[in-house]
């Protein structure tokens, strides 16, 4: 529960916030913000469903969550999620009141760090892709595709993949990644 409420702390941090450099010609006021929702949540399995994060399960290949890494892939270049985002961390959590144990991984919702697929009036939609580095050898990608309001800043993920399959983004059911 600890951590749970640590991820969810951590999200608050970049809630919405005024902008007083960005004032319009009326004297209106524009407001960034990220959304709350803007994680990516799943469990690490084998193929008989044992958890490969649990800490102690000695027979089967256990992924040391310590070790995990996260790079966004901007204009190209893989940057490291901790020289990126500032107070974020390395932008991943392991939540370890839920059985099997929960990995969070924060994404990215600034259209200028993705690929934009649309730009309307009032909407912008983008992709954008997450490198998790488990260890040395394993690195999986997350892709995910966002909506963001122009005039709210109001911004959420639409889809989301993982290493090219689609799931259902809905972080209270997270999806299990077998390895």
């Amino acid at each position: 529960m600890k951590n749970l409420v640590y991820f969810t702390l951590v999200l608050l941090l970049f809630g919405c916030s005024k902008s007083n450099e960005s004032e319009g010609n009326d004297g209106s006021s524009n407001y960034s913000c990220i959304a709350l929702d803007n994680a990516v949540a799943f469990s690490i399995q084998d193929k008989q469903g044992n958890d490969l994060l649990k800490l102690g399960n000695s027979k089967n290949k256990v992924y040391d969550f310590n070790r995990f890494k996260m790079f966004f892939m901007i204009d190209g270049k893989k940057v490291y999620m901790r020289d990126h985002v500032q107070h974020s961390g390395d932008g991943v959590i392991l939540i370890t009141d839920r059985t099997p144990y929960t990995v969070g991984c924060l994404t990215s919702v600034e259209p200028s760090d993705g690929i934009i697929i649309d730009d309307s009036d009032d909407m912008i939609t983008y992709e954008s892709y997450i490198y998790l580095e488990l260890n040395d050898m394993d690195v999986d990608t997350i892709k995910t595709q966002w909506y963001r309001y122009k005039s709210t800043g109001t911004a959420g993920i639409i889809k989301e993949w993982y290493n090219g399959e689609l799931h259902l983004h809905d972080n209270t059911k997270p999806f299990i990644v077998v390895k």
